[in-house]
């Protein structure tokens, strides 16, 4: 990391994370032109999973992208080695810091897998003492059960982050 702190005591650093981005965005519209094409990108990484997903996406670079991919070796394990490099800056300059947002578009994304990477970057989060706000309430990444129609919180969600999960909460006045 290149950033060099303000001297000023009331700054609080920021960063997002969504690494792998393979994963995170698989389907989204938005951003990087090949996240259309990911489908059925696992979390973590499984050899016949990723066969699974290969069978799926039919744009040539997006295919060799999430093949890359299933050797990366995403899991818990790697989510903790990335959040270190950030854990280990903050140390080293005696600042604060928080991830502001992470998050997993869930449109596609297996609901079950999205529940285990939001697991690991809050649980990783946690550990590294590193504040944390999940992207996004109602919406593509949502805390909601769907983010546009069905506002009341998602239980499995609720729990991945920490939460209590009661199964009756929802935004007043949806």
């Amino acid at each position: 990391m290149q950033l060099t702190p303000v001297a000023d005591r009331n700054v609080v650093y920021n960063f997002h994370f969504y690494e792998p981005f393979e994963f995170t965005h698989q389907g989204a519209t938005w951003g990087y032109e090949m996240w259309r094409h990911y489908r059925g990108v696992p979390y973590p990484v499984d050899a016949a999973r990723i066969s699974t997903a290969l069978a799926l996406i039919d744009n040539p670079r997006a295919r060799e992208e999430i093949r890359f991919y299933g050797q990366s070796g995403w899991g818990a394990a790697r989510i903790e080695q990335r959040l270190d490099q950030a854990a280990a800056w903050g140390a080293q300059h005696n600042v604060p810091l928080t991830c502001n947002e992470f998050g997993v578009y869930r449109l596609i994304t297996d609901p079950a897998d999205r529940i285990a990477w939001l697991t690991d970057v809050r649980t990783a989060l946690e550990r590294r003492r590193i504040g944390w706000a999940m992207w996004d309430y109602a919406g593509g990444f949502s805390l909601t059960r769907d983010g546009m129609n069905d506002r009341a919180l998602d239980d499995e969600t609720l729990r991945a982050l920490g939460l209590q999960a009661t199964g009756s909460l929802s935004l007043p006045g949806a």
